[in-house]
């Protein structure tokens, strides 16, 4: 038998959770002894096992209830302590020590698998503990080898288990085998614990694993995984914000608000990317024609705003409105009503079609423009009662700031036959003030002025 560097003292009964941790020492090239045999105990097998504890240079014993229970476990932990071997001790669960090994056991270096929230973090752990480092690297195989599950075929045990396919559904199992196929290279086990991780169902929430996990997934090829990866650089979840790393993994995506976000990356720059206008715009324009109803919003203030397109303004406004936007119902409603010289001919009815439709989705702003144009309307549309009852209704629903300033001057002025009532017209002062509208002090001294007469 040759010569093995680490020998398993282990319970059968923690098989499962021994047997990932032994083929991921001998996938970084470590050789390992472990007994999968079936032997009956007899003078043969425990010669065998003494000669391998003897011809290993470390031992690991995995700590358990079951290893306590165990008539061979310690044993095995004895005779290896007792020629001076290197041992390192792994508790797979929180256990209580036999009588006479506490003070052994408090020598040793030890490891506390159940600590650790992830299967990969405690793996790169034993690996880079300082027994294991200290050993060099072989190509050997176990002296017993044994024909375990691929990765590919865990990982679809774990979906099954996910999913409750053909066994009991078991979310504990599923994470355990996702870690045990990611261990042995399967990507899309990456994945998966990244979505585990980012969304805390059936894990404690973990950003930095969830980015990490995410991270590994895009490095072995899984497509799909780039689209979180991406948003964890953009908002500086689990690693530090990094914009020009969120660029390549979504310039190609179909998804509207990945192209939405790199839009926005380029308006404002930041983060290892600078100002681009023109790229900005395109990936506006993008995002907007596969139906992101904010990137319709934005191209329309853009053209009506930055480029004085009014024309073009009106079509994104148009896409956004048919989707209910909030914003562009309020700024089509304005261009429709108003026009603009040369480039827009007013429309009051279609104006007011679409402002009507805002205020049935209870949109401020839409409200308050529509409220206004019925109170001071010279097209035909002027209805005084609907326009304050909109206004109050706004200020009532909303805390609308405009609608307030609108109904304190009719309080201040005593217009539309209002009874004058200062009190309250400052009170809608100040509630217009919260909201952040724009109160003129010149405009509010007249007011005043007037309610005093």
């Amino acid at each position: 038998m040759q010569e093995k560097q680490v020998f398993i003292n282990y319970a059968r009964a923690d098989a499962n959770a021994v047997n990932p941790i032994v083929s991921h020492l001998e996938s970084k090239g470590y050789s390992v002894w472990i007994d999968r045999s079936d032997i009956d105990f007899g003078t043969e097998w425990l010669s065998e096992i003494s000669k391998a504890i003897n011809d290993s240079t470390v031992v690991i014993s995995f700590i358990s209830k079951a290893w306590m229970q165990s008539k061979i476990c310690p044993g095995e932990f004895t005779t290896a302590y007792g020629k001076n071997k290197k041992i390192l001790l792994v508790y797979l669960e929180e256990t209580e020590i036999l009588h006479g090994l506490e003070i052994v056991f408090n020598r040793i270096q030890s490891l506390f698998k159940y600590e650790y929230s992830s299967e990969y973090e405690f793996l790169d752990k034993i690996i880079n503990s300082e027994i294991i480092k200290a050993l060099p690297k072989t190509k050997l195989r176990t002296e017993l080898p044994v024909t375990p599950l691929s990765a590919k075929e865990l990982f679809d045990l774990a979906e099954k288990y996910l999913h409750g396919y053909g066994v009991a559904k078991n979310e504990k199992q599923a994470i355990i085998l996702y870690n045990q196929a990611a261990i042995g290279g399967y990507a899309e086990a990456y994945f998966e614990l990244g979505k585990y991780y980012s969304s805390a169902y059936g894990v404690k929430k973990h950003d930095t694993l969830a980015y990490k996990n995410f991270k590994h997934a895009v490095e072995n090829g899984v497509e799909k995984a780039k689209e979180y990866l991406g948003n964890y650089y953009y908002l500086g979840k689990g690693t530090k914000k990094n914009y020009k790393k969120v660029i390549p993994l979504w310039e190609n995506s179909t998804d509207s608000y990945n192209l939405y976000f790199l839009a926005i990356i380029y308006l404002y720059g930041g983060y290892g990317v600078e100002k681009d206008e023109r790229k900005a715009c395109y990936y506006y324009e993008k995002s907007a024609k596969l139906g992101n109803v904010d990137a319709q919003q934005d191209l329309g203030t853009y053209y009506a705003d930055e480029k004085n397109d009014y024309k073009k303004a009106i079509y994104w406004y148009e896409k956004a409105v048919e989707q209910d936007g909030y914003e562009a119902n309020c700024e089509l409603g304005w261009l429709l009503y108003y026009g603009k010289v040369g480039e827009v001919e007013p429309q009051p009815e279609r104006a007011i079609e679409v402002l009507k439709r805002g205020a049935e989705l209870n949109y401020g702003h839409s409200i308050q423009l529509l409220a206004d144009i019925y109170l001071d309307d010279e097209n035909g549309f002027k209805n005084v009662d609907k326009g304050i009852e909109l206004h109050i209704n706004n200020v009532k629903d909303n805390q609308n700031g405009v609608s307030a300033l609108r109904l304190a001057e009719l309080y201040f002025t005593g217009k539309y036959g209002f009874e004058k009532n200062k009190q309250t017209g400052l009170e809608l002062v100040e509630l217009a003030k919260r909201d952040n509208a724009y109160v003129d002090a010149e405009l509010l001294k007249k007011w005043l002025s007037e309610s005093e007469n």
